[in-house]
């Protein structure tokens, strides 16, 4: 995405406003990832397959956030 940001033909003042809000939306979604991924991990009765249960649970997340970015890439291209 950043690849695409940096490359797009829109005006500078466009691409900079994309760049700050993408870093921004990154920080954001690690901070949910941390947390739900966490939360999955305690409801799953620690010890009971937890530490699979969390990297399942932050697979199925960046699995995820990475369609939803590509699907949007279309438009700086």
């Amino acid at each position: 995405m950043r690849h695409s940001i940096r490359n797009s033909r829109e005006s500078a003042a466009y691409i900079q406003a994309v760049r700050k809000s993408f870093d921004e939306s990154v920080e954001s979604y690690r901070r949910y990832r941390a947390n739900q991924c966490q939360l999955r991990e305690a409801l799953s009765a620690m010890g009971n397959a937890s530490a699979e249960i969390k990297l399942a649970c932050e697979t199925e997340l960046d699995a995820n956030r990475s369609e939803r970015l590509k699907a949007g890439r279309w438009w700086l291209e």
